[in-house]
């Protein structure tokens, strides 16, 4: 009986355990954009796909949220960009009185509260993530500026650091930033939500892969990436606990950087020769 109650027992933690993973993992919040050109799964968190249309008539969007079978209008006011989403709840972006608010809704009632407003008339925001309450935005993409909102007090703040924003992409407590239009970026830097501070740990790159611990990037050290021309490049890794930076490739001259990776970069040569160097 006593070698039964422990198998029992043992079962019983160990479905206790796959359960508490399984919420903890449906708990996780997401961003995601919600224009049907992005494939479905990259639309989709907690079983939940997300969609949106515009109207000329309005100049807004419509949001929404797909599970089970079931479509919910989210909002008939939604700014378009991206969600932030667990599946269950969704921040999102609409206007108010002009202005761009933020909104926290119920996928399954798609009920919605206001939470706030995130910058004045006449501005555009793209929501970037969700860390410890506080929700990271773009203010005016593409050259925009940093800001976040905090949820218990309703307030926002931009986060100036003297460098223009085009897109942020998290990774826990850090945001990789970095601008450009088309014609190249400027910089890359890591944003520590929790100890708000910007570093800045990269010039000029035209390439890179986030992981959950480093950040692979080539930059250009010689001529122009979007010339169609031959150009020179770095390749470097960067570490987000102690902020340090790794040489993988002094140097290397390139017509094209295709893919950076954990184990090596592809490109092709500047005889268009497809390579792969590893490191």
């Amino acid at each position: 009986m006593r070698k039964i109650g422990k198998i029992l027992f043992a079962g019983f933690v160990l479905i206790s355990a796959v359960i508490f993973s399984q919420t903890v993992q449906a708990a996780r919040y997401k961003t995601l954009y919600t224009n049907s050109g992005w494939p479905v799964e990259d639309r989709t968190v907690g079983g939940t796909v997300f969609s949106s249309d515009y109207s000329t008539l309005t100049e807004s969007s419509r949001l929404f949220a797909e599970k089970d079978g079931r479509t919910v209008t989210i909002s008939t006011s939604f700014n378009g960009g991206a969600v932030i989403s667990n599946g269950s709840t969704v921040y999102y972006c609409a206007k108010s009185a002009g202005r761009p608010a933020l909104y926290k809704a119920s996928v399954s009632k798609g009920t919605s509260k206001k939470m706030g407003n995130l910058a004045g008339a006449g501005h555009y925001v793209d929501l970037a993530g969700l860390y410890k309450n506080t929700v990271y935005y773009i203010i005016d993409v593409p050259e925009g500026e940093f800001a976040r909102f905090t949820l218990k007090n309703g307030k926002s703040k931009k986060l100036r650091f003297g460098e223009a924003v085009t897109s942020a992409d998290q990774k826990g407590k850090y945001f990789i930033l970095t601008d450009g239009t088309g014609a190249g970026y400027s910089y890359l830097g890591a944003y520590n939500a929790l100890k708000g501070k910007f570093r800045r740990f990269a010039k000029s790159p035209c390439q890179w892969h986030i992981v959950s611990k480093y950040v692979y990037f080539a930059e250009v050290i010689k001529g122009e990436a979007y010339a169609n021309q031959p150009y020179t490049i770095r390749v470097k890794r960067y570490a987000f606990s102690g902020g340090k930076t790794k040489t993988l490739v002094k140097s290397l001259k390139v017509k094209e950087v295709m893919k950076i990776s954990t184990k090596g970069i592809t490109y092709k040569n500047i005889s268009g020769k497809k390579k792969t160097k590893k490191w």
